[in-house]
């Protein structure tokens, strides 16, 4: 072979994937029971400002849960290239995998947090509206 690698993470980036996995679901896990809780303790009389706060704390938690799954479809991508290189050797499958990465990548670290932001801003998005939206309609 004419190059060789400096350093092979192979073994590693699966395993810090496979990690990061299960230390999110334990977190996310957990702050699920929490809000469920934080919400079964809080029923009675509320006032409007009670009632925005955890509209937003709502809002909030499905952010965290679907930034969650993008971040979590990246590290699944690269333990199924481990698998499909490294265990099976299939080294045909491995370009089809990379020409994925890409919009894994948009996806999971760009698209889902910024739009489910805009989507969870109530002032950001009217005045993200009132700024670009022309005054005919």
């Amino acid at each position: 072979m004419l190059f060789q690698p400096v350093f092979d993470s192979f073994p590693f980036t699966p395993c810090f994937c496979l990690l990061f996995i299960i230390i999110c679901i334990i977190i996310n896990i957990g702050t699920l029971i929490s809000y469920r809780k934080h919400c079964k303790k809080n029923i009675g009389f509320k006032t409007n400002q009670q009632i925005k706060q955890e509209r937003t704390e709502y809002k909030l938690m499905i952010y965290a849960i679907f930034t969650f799954i993008g971040h979590a479809l990246m590290a699944i991508e690269q333990i199924l290239l481990y698998i499909v290189s490294g265990v099976f050797h299939q080294y045909d499958y491995i370009g089809a995998i990379f020409t994925q990465y890409p919009w894994t990548l948009d996806v999971g670290s760009v698209v889902l947090p910024s739009w489910l932001l805009f989507w969870a801003s109530d002032k950001f998005r009217k005045y993200l509206i009132k700024d670009f939206v022309p005054k005919c309609f």
